[in-house]
């Protein structure tokens, strides 16, 4: 089959077609769980470059997170995602000073947000995960505020892990789901394992540019 006809058969069928594809999941889990993978990407290895930028992509992360944490579906997640994303970068961008205090909030948020769903077992109340959440990333935020660019990027790594494995997760539920919803001890062990790893390469890789960076002022 040539290109183009290999193109209009993957249109016809959709781009997320299971059998196309073998995910077992459908066309907006799919879309989410890339969406997921790529601004984790971003964040636990760039999330100290621009810090508007991050802003942005972990306000989409905490604001798509909590939602689907309190059940919305996954088009009203990202929506809320989409909206969170343009606050958190109208936050950085309006107020100067306060800008390492939003970033340093909304990764701890989206931090606790993704251990929330990975540790804790079931659904949970609403304002449990409100509270939880929210005063993670207040701590985080100030935190964040006095340690600056050494805390910034601990955790951006870990807010971008987090987003990889949940986006695998949902990408290849049937074997990677445990990373998204872990169902026993051995899984939410494993989860922490591949957690910590990812996050310690970002923030190693983060800190070297941040070194090589401080070395040419």
């Amino acid at each position: 089959m040539g290109l183009a006809a290999a193109l209009t058969d993957r249109m016809r069928r959709g781009w997320f077609d299971e059998e196309a594809t073998g995910m077992d999941v459908g066309g907006a889990v799919a879309t989410a769980a890339l969406i997921n993978i790529l601004i984790g990407l971003a964040l636990c290895f760039f999330g100290t470059r621009s810090l508007k930028l991050t802003a942005a992509a972990v306000g989409f992360a905490l604001g798509a997170g909590l939602a689907d944490l309190l059940g919305a579906s996954v088009t009203i997640a990202l929506l809320v995602g989409l909206a969170c994303a343009i606050v958190g970068l109208l936050a950085v961008s309006l107020v100067v000073w306060w800008t390492v205090f939003v970033v340093g909030a909304l990764a701890g948020g989206t931090v606790a947000a993704s251990l929330y769903r990975h540790f804790v077992p079931g659904e949970g109340s609403a304002l449990l995960v409100v509270i939880v959440v929210g005063a993670v990333a207040v701590i985080s935020g100030f935190v964040a505020s006095h340690f600056r660019d050494r805390l910034l990027a601990v955790v951006t790594a870990l807010a971008g892990a987090s987003l990889i494995l949940t986006g695998l997760g949902e990408l290849f539920p049937s074997a990677l789901g445990f990373l998204e919803d872990p169902d026993e001890p051995a899984q939410s062990l494993l989860t922490a394992v591949f957690l910590l790893a990812l996050s310690f390469a970002g923030w190693g890789y983060q800190r070297r540019w941040q070194l090589t960076e401080a070395a040419k002022e």
